[in-house]
This record gives C-alpha cells, structure tokens and sequence, in this order.
C-alpha cells in the first residue's frame, strides 16, 4: 500500500548458505513459480559474497532443501501471501496499538517480493575480538 518491496535480505547465522522459496512444510518437494529467477538472483549472491578465509562460497538453494522449513516464515508470507490467500487468512492484529482488519487483506500483487535468507555463518556469536569498538 504505503512501500513496495520488491527484494529483501533477511540475515540469520547458524551455517552458510543463501536460500529463497519454498521454506515451509506445506511446499516440501515444490518450486516456487519464480524458482528460475530466484536461482539466479541467489547465485549471484553467492558469487558476489564469495567465501569466508578458508571457506568456499556460499551455497544457495531453496529453504526446504538447503536450511529447514518453518510455519508461518517471513520469507514465504512476503513472497506468497497475496496469491496463497487459503493459507494467509485475514487478522485483527492487537499487538502494537494494533490496526485494522483491511490492511490484513491483500490482492494478488501486493506481496509479491523476493526475501532471501542470508545465513551468514556457521558461528552464530562472533568472537569478541571480531566486535566493533
């Protein structure tokens, strides 16, 4: 309504790998209808990236193969809820002063955007010589 995105980067740590759609249980074994674009774009990613000292770069693929599914990821809403409306239904969230249930619905373009997770690493708390001043 108000921004559209069309890319987005979601960084977590835990491993290396570069991973887009599908990453939820009721997608197993399924390609994205943009699988095409969003291999390549993840690719790129890695190649760009490279590897860490002593690392090859980083792997890339969908969150199903490459990472784990979960329910209800920002990942898979971002991309998917305007145009898998049975399982992204309408809320009244209360959280936060909370907001009307309209801006719950969304049409089959409203979320459309390509968020890709980006583990960043195998460590998930760098070591404290690593830290910023």
């Amino acid at each position: 309504r108000e921004h559209m995105f069309q890319l987005a980067l979601t960084f977590h740590a835990g491993m290396e790998v570069v991973a887009y759609e599908w990453g939820a249980p009721s997608w197993l074994k399924k390609l994205s209808p943009d699988d095409a674009a969003q291999h390549q774009i993840a690719s790129a990613y890695s190649r760009f990236a490279g590897g860490w000292q002593g690392t090859h770069p980083y792997k890339f693929g969908t969150m199903n193969d490459m990472v784990y599914y979960v329910r209800g990821g920002m990942e898979d809403w971002a991309y998917a809820g305007s145009f898998d409306s049975e399982r992204v239904p309408p809320c009244e969230p209360n959280t936060f002063g909370g907001y009307p249930k309209e801006k719950t619905v969304y049409n089959n373009s409203t979320l459309r955007a390509f968020n890709m997770l980006i583990e960043t690493s195998n460590r998930k708390t760098p070591l404290k010589k690593q830290l910023g001043t």
